[in-house]
């Protein structure tokens, strides 16, 4: 969570907020605030946020920014920012899906309640604007669930034709999604994408070397893993798209 400034956040605040926009959210307990930390007991686990009165090395955010393509005014609103917070949560009671999701409602809770101008999601070499975070993650369900706020989809111009490739997948335990040298259009070429994320993420599916993945009974997208030609020496599952 990047902020406009360097004042901590209201933990309070934070927690009331989580609370009413979710009545149905997972017990909380026992929030505690020590110095810049706030944390709290969830089943089998932890919930809780730090607070770090500096901003981000700008190096670390120069590979998001630039392929930020669905927010145009990310390098302005992120270059002034002047400290983050580090949210997390873990769990072994929740499943990985109920846990990503609460812990996506609670940097909503963060941004919406902070001066918050980004949220920065560093496995998926991922940067949103803050209010577009929490206007998804209201919309979101665990029938809906947020895959866009949680895997970046990456065109690339790639030998004069576009190419594609996800990132953030390795945190369910799958490889990334890679798309060469597509016939489709871009926008069509990204949202077949996301389907086919969303798909493997919601059901915990690794789409094997040589299988097929398609949403309709007659339509068979041919995958393949070998080395990724955008994120360096990686295996990736590549669609035939």
């Amino acid at each position: 969570m990047l902020l406009r400034d360097r004042a901590p956040p209201d933990p309070e605040r934070v927690f009331a907020w989580l609370r009413d926009a979710w009545p149905d959210t997972p017990s909380i307990l026992n929030p505690e605030t020590q110095g810049a930390a706030t944390s709290a007991i969830i089943q089998g686990g932890a919930i809780g946020l730090l607070h770090v009165p500096m901003p981000l090395p700008a190096t670390d955010l120069e590979g998001p920014i630039a392929t930020a393509w669905h927010w145009t005014g990310a390098a302005a609103a992120i270059a002034t920012h002047q400290s983050h917070i580090i949210c997390y949560a873990s769990s072994t009671g929740l499943s990985p899906i109920e846990l990503r999701l609460l812990h996506t409602r609670f940097v909503a809770a963060v941004a919406a309640t902070a001066p918050a101008s980004a949220v920065y999601v560093g496995s998926a070499m991922l940067v949103r604007e803050a209010a577009a975070w929490v206007l998804e993650a209201q919309e979101a369900t665990r029938n809906a669930l947020p895959i866009l706020l949680w895997v970046g989809f990456n065109p690339v111009t790639h030998s004069g034709r576009m190419s594609a490739y996800t990132t953030g997948m390795r945190d369910f335990d799958l490889l990334e999604f890679e798309v060469q040298g597509s016939q489709r259009a871009p926008l069509d070429l990204l949202n077949r994408l996301a389907d086919i994320a969303y798909y493997a993420v919601t059901t915990g599916t690794q789409i094997g070397d040589g299988h097929t993945v398609g949403g309709a009974d007659n339509e068979r997208i041919m995958v393949h893993h070998g080395q990724s030609a955008f994120l360096p020496e990686l295996t990736v599952a590549k669609l035939d798209l």
